[in-house]
C-alpha cells in the first residue's frame, strides 16, 4: 500500500488514533464494570440512557405486531441500531469507526444478558415505553413463551460474555488500524 492509500485508509495523525483508542479502552473497562442498574461513569449512564431510548422506541414502533414481536422488538431495535451503525462505518470508510461499533455492541450484550439474567428474578427496575402504567419484563414473556425461563441466568451469562468478547476484538481491531497507520503495512479491504 503506497503512502496516498494508507493516507485515505487511516486520514488522522497516529496522535488522534492512539487517543481514539485510550478512549476506547476507557470504555471497554468501564462496560466491564457495570453491575446491575449502576453506571460507573457518566459516559457509561448517558450511552446507556440512549440505548434504553432506542429500546422503548422499538416497541413503539412495532406497537402495531402481534405481542411476542413488539415484545421482541425492544432488544431487536437495539442491534438493529448496532448493525446501521456498522453499515455506515462502512459506507463513510472511517474503519477506526470499528472499534467503537463493537463497543457498542459489548454494551448491547452486557444490558441484554444482565436483563435476560433477570427474567426469573425481576429485581431490575423497568420503564415502560410511554411512561405511564406497568412494565413488563420482556424476557420473562419471551422466555416463558419459549418455555426456556429456568434456563435465564445460562442464557444471560453466555449473552453479557459474548459482549466481553465484542469488547475485546474492537480493541484488537483498534491496535491493527493503529499498528498499519503506524507501519504502513499493506492491508487488503
Amino acid at each position: 500500500m503506497d503512502k496516498a492509500s494508507a493516507k485515505k485508509l487511516l486520514p488522522y495523525s497516529v496522535g488522534m488514533y492512539i487517543f481514539g483508542w485510550l478512549v476506547a479502552l476507557f470504555l471497554f473497562v468501564s462496560f466491564y464494570q457495570i453491575s446491575g442498574q449502576e453506571a460507573p461513569n457518566l459516559a457509561v449512564y448517558i450511552l446507556g440512557m440512549i440505548d434504553l431510548g432506542i429500546h422503548e422506541l422499538s416497541h413503539i414502533v412495532m406497537g402495531f405486531a402481534p405481542l411476542t414481536v413488539m415484545v421482541a422488538a425492544g432488544t431487536g431495535g437495539e442491534f438493529l441500531f448496532a448493525v446501521l451503525l456498522v453499515y455506515a462505518v462502512y459506507k463513510t470508510k472511517a474503519y477506526f469507526g470499528y472499534v467503537f461499533v463493537a463497543l457498542w455492541f459489548m454494551m448491547i450484550f452486557i444490558h441484554t444478558g444482565q436483563y435476560m439474567e433477570d427474567a426469573q428474578i425481576q429485581v431490575l427496575q423497568l420503564v415502560s415505553p410511554l411512561g405511564g402504567g406497568e412494565a413488563h419484563h420482556d424476557w420473562a414473556y419471551l422466555f416463558g413463551t419459549a418455555g426456556v425461563l429456568k434456563y435465564c441466568q445460562l442464557i444471560g451469562m453466555i449473552t453479557w460474555r459474548i459482549g466481553y468478547v465484542y469488547g475485546a476484538v474492537g480493541l484488537l481491531i483498534g491496535l491493527f488500524f493503529i499498528g498499519t497507520k503506524v507501519f504502513r503495512k499493506q492491508i487488503r479491504f
